[in-house]
């Protein structure tokens, strides 16, 4: 997986109110995040893990399914 590609398009879904797509590579970056790959580009780990979960969090509390 290419975690800098993947925090480009969550944040392209967020920016469009995509909340589905949004879940789905927030859920994506978690999931690599924690299971130990690298942070994205120039973003560091706990930032990067913080904002998906944050986004994760929005877009399901907004109805994505």
């Amino acid at each position: 997986m290419d975690p800098t590609e993947c925090l480009r398009l969550l944040r392209a879904a967020e920016a469009a109110q995509d909340w589905t797509a949004a879940c789905e590579h927030a859920e994506d970056l978690i999931t690599w995040l924690c299971r130990g790959g690298f942070p994205p580009e120039p973003w560091d780990g706990p930032t990067a893990l913080q904002y998906a979960q944050e986004v994760r969090r929005r877009a399901l509390a907004l109805g994505a399914r």
